[in-house]
């Protein structure tokens, strides 16, 4: 390890001669529309050119690249995708997608399936780490991703095609107006050939495909913002044998998955320094598992419906700026054993951010109510001190709160009304530099979250955990040259004397992006994964191997096409993400994009 260690600040020690200018975007994540600079939290963006640059179609393999960020899937090429923010449990990380919260309130923690989301018709992903509740209540303790589908700001369409291990296919087509942009898209992608069982051999299929319609409209101080997502997904899936504490084939259980996602947004913009905005959403889902139990297989039948109103008002002065605003939502879900649920919360809040020359400040609080859990506040203070032009020092305190699911709450078997919401205190320091040629930074980060829910015979607030550890990061650019370089290290207590499973205790990232002509680029990635545990069985646990992982991609621009070449797992390495399931060796994509 410190031989890792040495080698991370050897490659972050380098030194540059020449510099690009520093692009600065919006992050909308914010709700405040804040430039990366004036953010408090660590956070990343992903643009479309960039995901492009990576070439990997899934979205949560897409998000396993970013620093503090792991992976879990239990398939090759799909299967049931989780992420962990700096080692917090997936039900800790919230996703959106344009800014509306996805989660299925048919599971028992409220999480959403990743593997049914892929990347072929993203604008951008931007990541908020660490604890968000202020902002977007339950479920943002780890932190935000936010998945931003393109909406034809660009005004041009495109097509794409993909040969590999993914069977791509996307399409997308604008109709410009006087005042408003329409774009329709949709995406089909496959993969079958590739068996999700460590030493399996039956094939397993995955199809992911769906559609998107956007429409923007503005006029004078109004716009209109509208979305309708539309996703379709299939999985076969295998069977665990808890007396052989092992994953075996099974070519008839399958979960296929229909996600639809409607958004309203409307904005009025009082003076070009305030705005007005009215956030309505509604999603449903249907969701089919075929299973196996006592020698028999059975089909089962889940439905979800989710109601969100959020009303904000934002006000931007010369050294401030702050949001307040109200959200009002409701959960409903009904499955082939279990008669129809409903849950509904109303919570308030209010963020703001002051800047004294050298000194900024941010500071906000939310409450929640709900007749079943009753009535609950958290807040969350920032402090950021500019020590000279480029190098900066901040602390945040930050409590969260996740909510019991509709499920642990209602359910026949096991539901409990009288659970209580989880609460996380979470306490960070960091320091850096930021300028157009070197910028680090590090950030020292500790959760620690009590009543954490837990099945007994029922669902009852008997755990907590905790989660501390160290971020660092590095960017260089040098002329057409980009090295990012990042190391995370965790600490994770135990939970009733057993491991956190699947949290590596190390990771480590190394990126070289190399623009060598104005229509050439060329990009490596390397990432360690150090030890993790994993269940084996009810009780027993075992320790996965640590793993590398070498990345080669190369772009190439034609006219209004561009061809993407993506070799992943480079020396054939073996490795595990979850124990008992398959990843990809060695193997190559290529995609193929046309505008028009």
């Amino acid at each position: 390890m410190k031989k890792i260690f040495y080698n991370f600040l050897l490659t972050s020690s380098l030194s540059v001669q020449a510099a690009s200018l520093q692009v600065d975007p919006v992050v909308v994540t914010s709700k405040q529309n804040l430039k990366t600079s004036d953010i408090q939290s660590d956070h990343f963006v992903l643009t479309s050119d960039q995901l492009d640059q990576i070439g990997i179609t899934t979205v949560g393999q897409v998000l396993a690249t970013i620093p503090g960020l792991e992976l879990s899937q239990t398939g090759a090429l799909g299967g049931e995708s989780t992420i962990f923010i700096r080692g917090l449990g997936s039900g800790y990380t919230l996703i959106l997608v344009n800014g509306v919260k996805v989660f299925d309130p048919t599971t028992t923690n409220r999480s959403f399936n990743l593997s049914v989301l892929n990347s072929l018709n993203i604008e951008r992903v931007e990541v908020l780490k660490g604890n968000q509740s202020v902002l977007y209540g339950s479920d943002a303790i780890g932190g935000v991703v936010n998945i931003i589908t393109r909406k034809g700001q660009e005004q041009k369409s495109y097509a794409k095609v993909g040969l590999g291990n993914y069977e791509l296919l996307s399409v997308s087509q604008n109709i410009n107006f006087e005042s408003s942009i329409l774009q329709v898209g949709s995406y089909y992608q496959q993969a079958i050939g590739e068996n999700d069982v460590e030493d399996g051999s039956e094939k397993d299929k995955k199809i992911i495909k769906g559609y998107d319609l956007s429409y923007l409209w503005s006029r004078g101080k109004w716009s209109l913002d509208s979305i309708i997502k539309k996703t379709n997904s299939y999985f076969d899936v295998d069977q665990y044998d808890y007396s052989l504490s092992q994953t075996k084939d099974d070519d008839q259980m399958y979960n296929e998955t229909i996600h639809d996602l409607y958004h309203q947004k409307i904005q009025y913009d009082i003076s070009g320094l305030n705005h007005l905005t009215f956030d309505l959403s509604h999603q449903e889902f249907f969701r089919w598992n075929k299973y196996l139990s006592n020698s028999k297989y059975s089909t089962a039948r889940y439905m979800g419906h989710i109601q969100s109103l959020e009303v904000r008002y934002d006000e931007r002065w010369k050294n401030s700026n702050f949001v307040t605003g109200m959200n009002m939502s409701a959960e409903r879900f009904k499955s082939s054993s279990e008669s129809d649920q409903y849950l509904s919360t109303l919570e308030l809040f209010y963020n703001h951010k002051i800047d004294f020359k050298t000194l900024h400040f941010e500071f906000g609080t939310r409450t929640i109510s709900n007749k079943d859990f009753g009535d609950h506040g958290i807040g969350a203070i920032s402090i950021k001190k500019i020590l000279t032009s480029e190098f900066y020092v901040r602390s945040s305190y930050k409590t969260g709160f996740k909510s019991p699911s509709l499920y642990q709450q209602k359910a026949e078997s096991g539901g409990n009304e009288n659970l209580t919401p989880e609460k996380s205190e979470t306490l960070e320091l960091g320091f850096g530099k930021n300028s157009e040629i070197w910028s680090y930074g590090s950030t020292f980060f500790y959760t620690h979250i009590n009543n954490q829910i837990d099945y007994t015979d029922k669902y009852v607030n008997i755990d907590k955990t905790i989660s501390r550890g160290v971020e660092l990061s590095s960017l260089y650019k040098w002329s057409t040259v980009n090295l990012n370089s990042s190391l995370t290290l965790l600490n994770l207590a135990e939970i009733d004397g057993k491991e956190q499973v699947r949290r590596p205790d190390l990771s480590m990232t190394q990126a070289l992006d190399w623009s060598f002509s104005s229509s050439d680029a060329v990009g490596v990635r390397w990432r360690y994964i150090g030890r993790r545990f994993d269940n084996k069985g009810l009780s027993e646990q075992v320790e996965m191997n640590a793993y590398s992982l070498a990345d080669l991609s190369y772009r190439h621009f034609i006219g209004n096409g561009k061809i993407s070449i993506q070799l992943n797992n480079l020396f054939d390495q073996q490795y595990e993400h979850a124990r008992g399931y398959r990843t990809l060796g060695t193997n190559l994509q290529v995609d193929f994009v046309y505008n028009y």
